[in-house]
């Protein structure tokens, strides 16, 4: 009896081990990403996860990201908004995703730029 204790409190710690060695890589993948692990995305849709969701349905506003924005413990807010695009450069061209984001966007990625600079606050007024 005492054996089967044992060996079942070892299988739970291996388990646990693995758990925790699973979160640590999903969270290090996210942060890869420029999130943090405190970090969420909200959707306008008709309340269904994942591809039963209504992408046509456009329920949020600017005024939602505001009042959310003003909400206690919440520090950034990143509107965004995506589209398929067709993208023509002289006589080439190709279709891709194209995202409109606020100047926000790139503090709350964490994205280092190259070349160029980031949007602002006063191109959004343009």
């Amino acid at each position: 009896m005492t054996l089967g204790v044992m060996i079942g409190i070892a299988s739970l710690m291996v388990i646990v081990a693995i758990g925790e060695g699973t979160k640590s890589k999903v969270l290090n993948r996210i942060a890869n990403m420029g999130f943090g692990p405190e970090s969420f995305s909200v959707y306008s849709g008709a309340g269904r996860l994942f591809f039963g969701r209504n992408r046509n349905v456009t329920s949020m506003t600017l005024q939602d990201a505001d009042d959310i924005r003003a909400m206690p413990g919440v520090s950034i807010v990143v509107p965004r908004q995506r589209k398929r695009m067709r993208i023509i450069n002289k006589k080439e061209f190709t279709t891709t995703r194209v995202y409109g984001v606020s100047p926000e966007w790139q503090p709350a990625r964490q994205w280092k730029i190259v070349d160029g600079e980031f949007f602002n606050d006063i191109d959004m007024d343009r």
